[in-house]
């Protein structure tokens, strides 16, 4: 591993999701309760430690930068919602 980069689960878990072949939209849930919802690959991206990550909501203005440490939970969007979530 490469000095100073982070070895989170999480961060190959993000990976796997973002290059999914096809792709498909992914939520992301946070220890605070919010969930971000992932609906292009494009719209996420993971910062170079791997410990930070920077998502996109498809029709909003600006960005989040989520500390990967507070990812509960990661998992498909079901029965083809792109709901998004809290923020």
């Amino acid at each position: 591993m490469a000095k100073g980069k982070a070895d989170l689960g999480v961060t190959v878990e993000l990976r796997r999701f973002m290059h999914a072949v096809p792709f498909a939209p992914f939520q992301i849930k946070t220890t605070d309760g919010d969930t971000f919802t992932v609906t292009h690959p494009d719209f996420a991206m993971i910062s170079p430690r791997g410990d930070m990550a920077v998502l996109y909501t498809k029709g909003e203005e600006g960005h989040r930068v989520l500390n990967l440490r507070h990812v509960v939970s990661m998992e498909p969007v079901r029965n083809g919602s792109k709901r998004p979530g809290k923020r």
